[in-house]
């Protein structure tokens, strides 16, 4: 069943997504119905948030999820001796939490940089100093495109159109620039790639203080608060999950397994009326 939701996550067109996700019903919907309907509840209204056919469009770097600020308030808390202190004390702790996470980073950055892998040793469209530049996680990914670039010029295939949707989400060189370089005898070097894969990078690569935005003006300081910005999409009928029936003919909905407070279920949802019921129905 993951695997199949995988398959839904990481579909790289629409079209896919759509086959993906039915082929996720059709196979699970019998007897998972519940965690189909609830999927489709709370998970694909905000599809253009998670699947891999619609997020490949922006620049996230390959970044998914929001585990990292997950990870950074988890270290923030271990240097915390208590939840209760002043604000000179949360100062002090992010400080020397940003410390310990620079150190950690430029140990790591200064490993990856004396130990350079092999594979990447002596090829011709890959500036000689690149392999130290980059991170090893941007290298693999700069080698898989480069594999695929080098295999169709020595087969003499051409390359499926460009859709700049691996350049537009990692910031890295696809297969057609490499293609391209390796026509015109030229290499892939560092500036072809983000800063943020660089081993070594300035702290304000690229402006990024200019960036910085004054918040909105709050007008009314009453009343309930606005509602975010992160309306949902509506789910098309052929995304919604299958209306699955059960042996005596009766929709399976949400109502058929949600139970009450107390774990037990709720008079309304039981499919037979128990004697005290039916003595209270008689009175």
């Amino acid at each position: 069943m993951f695997t199949a939701w995988e398959a839904v996550i990481y579909a790289q067109t629409e079209a896919g997504f759509e086959q993906a996700w039915k082929r996720f019903d059709s196979e699970f919907g019998e007897e998972q119905g519940h965690t189909v309907a609830y999927i489709t509840a709370t998970y694909m209204p905000y599809r253009h948030q998670w699947a891999q056919c619609f997020i490949k469009h922006y620049r996230n770097f390959g970044q998914r999820v929001n585990s990292p600020n997950e990870t950074a308030h988890k270290a923030l808390k271990s240097i915390l001796i208590t939840g209760r202190g002043h604000l000179l004390t949360l100062h002090n702790a992010i400080v020397e939490m940003n410390s310990r996470k620079q150190r950690i980073y430029e140990e790591k950055a200064t490993e990856q940089d004396l130990r350079l892998v092999n594979t990447y040793r002596n090829q011709e469209w890959l500036d000689d100093g690149l392999p130290t530049d980059l991170t090893r996680a941007a290298m693999a990914l700069v080698w898989d495109q480069g594999k695929v670039a080098r295999a169709a010029r020595k087969n003499g295939h051409s390359l499926l159109p460009c859709t700049k949707s691996f350049t537009q989400q990692m910031g890295l060189p696809c297969s057609h620039t490499i293609f391209d370089k390796l026509e015109h005898a030229g290499v892939v070097t560092k500036l072809d790639c983000h800063p943020r894969w660089w081993l070594f990078k300035p702290l304000t690569y690229e402006n990024a203080f200019e960036r910085i935005r004054d918040p909105e003006v709050v007008v009314t300081l009453r009343g309930r608060p606005r509602v975010p910005k992160n309306s949902h999409i509506a789910v098309p009928i052929q995304l919604q999950a299958t209306p699955q029936r059960t042996r005596d003919g009766v929709k399976r909905t949400m109502a058929h397994t949600s139970r009450s407070r107390g774990g037990h279920l709720s008079a309304s949802v039981r499919r037979h009326l128990s004697q005290d019921e039916l003595a209270a129905n008689s009175l």
